[in-house]
């Protein structure tokens, strides 16, 4: 069971320096990894694949989280996701959702309704995730006349993460799907103190999403 959005992966190559960016906008670090194994499952979804990454996940109140990930030293071609903001005084801001950019709307829609979306009106999707108390996040669709390819290491904002409670589960329905879906791989973080099981799905409109495994 898909319980809601973890959070948003932001690509760069100067992670100390995006940790302090976004500490300046009032979001907090709840640990870094640096220099630790790339995971395998992303090669097909990089365009440079590098041996080692470093990552860093910050949180805020009412805001998603952001995974700042740091895997090749060179990135090209833009992202296909924007964030949604809630901007306030101080230059703090909230991360409330993400614009995303869509080729072909119908196979969007049914597809991110089997992630426990619900469509509220023609341009945007909401959930409402359990792991935030139930706060409301959404996904509005912005409409593109080309499918482009977009890569994890594409600069910006360039996946959304969603965590599953029976992620062999969830795993098993949508390969089924004919969409392009990674191995289930376990993964050390924070440190080596938590251990996860992590898989990659990519979809007809070529947006990346990562699963993440909770007990």
């Amino acid at each position: 069971m898909i319980v809601g959005i973890d959070h948003i992966t932001f690509s760069t190559t100067n992670i100390r320096r995006d940790i302090m960016n976004f500490k300046s906008k009032g979001f907090d670090v709840l640990f870094n990894d640096f220099n630790i194994d790339n995971a395998l499952v992303k090669k097909n979804l990089l365009q440079n694949y590098a041996q080692y990454q470093s990552i860093a996940l910050l949180s805020k109140k009412d805001s998603l989280k952001i995974e700042l990930v740091a895997d090749t030293t060179l990135q090209q071609g833009i992202s296909n996701i924007e964030p949604i903001i809630d901007q306030y005084g101080g230059g703090n801001w909230s991360l409330l959702g993400i614009e995303i950019k869509v080729y072909n709307k119908e196979s969007f829609v049914m597809e991110w309704l089997n992630y426990g979306f619900k469509q509220i009106d023609e341009n945007t999707l909401e959930i409402k995730s359990l792991l935030s108390g139930g706060k409301t996040y959404i996904v509005k669709m912005k409409t593109v006349n080309k499918l482009e390819d977009y890569y994890l290491d594409n600069h910006g904002y360039t996946a959304l993460a969603m965590v599953s409670s029976s992620l062999e589960r969830d795993y098993g329905i949508l390969k089924n799907q004919g969409l392009y879906v990674t191995d289930i791989e376990e993964i050390w973080l924070n440190n080596n103190k938590k251990k996860v099981k992590v898989f990659f799905l990519k979809g007809s409109n070529n947006e990346i999403i990562e699963f993440i495994g909770v007990k």
